[in-house]
């Protein structure tokens, strides 16, 4: 008697990510902006028609993933970790944005849960990876491509095979 009701705590079936109701918002487009590690080229976030159309027609039917953003600015808030593409279209439609706020303070672990997520949903172009992974070795977040390839469960060798495409020149791939 005189306690607070328990928190109810949610599963989305297809990726495995976990919330509590008072993480579930909806807030304002304009307040994130994909976060530092974004995996997505900004040419595969702009070919989303089918994705706009069904926000458009249903709604958002999955929450994107984000963080308050490390380093506020202009009224942005938070950092998308998943969910680039869902935000887009909803900045495009003008629609509140259905999210998940998680405190996930390791990169590592923000890392992972992208690519867990994005496992499990259309695929990022290889390219798209590369670039990433290229950008987390340099910046140090993963001490070595050992390291990086263990935690994303991919060979070593699989892993040095992807991290070529860093070497194709920004005007091919944009051509």
């Amino acid at each position: 008697e005189g306690q607070a009701p328990e928190k109810s705590y949610f599963k989305i079936l297809d990726t495995g990510i976990e919330f509590s109701e008072d993480e579930l918002k909806y807030i304002n487009p304009n307040e994130c902006e994909p976060w530092q590690y974004a995996n997505r080229q900004q040419e595969e976030v702009d070919k989303q028609q089918e994705l706009k159309e069904s926000i458009r027609k249903q709604g958002q039917l999955q929450p994107a993933v984000i963080i308050k953003h490390p380093a506020p600015h202009d009224g942005v808030k938070y950092a998308i970790i998943i969910g680039r593409r869902r935000h887009n279209a909803c900045l495009q439609l003008k629609k509140s944005f259905l999210v998940i706020l998680k405190k996930i303070e390791s990169v590592q672990d923000r890392i992972l849960m992208q690519h867990d997520e994005n496992a499990k949903r259309s695929n990022v172009s290889y390219y798209s990876d590369a670039i990433l992974y290229g950008h987390l070795l340099k910046d140090g977040v993963f001490a070595d491509q050992k390291e990086l390839a263990n935690k994303l469960g991919m060979s070593k060798a699989s892993l040095s095979e992807l991290l070529v495409y860093n070497k194709i020149p920004e005007e091919i791939i944009k051509n």
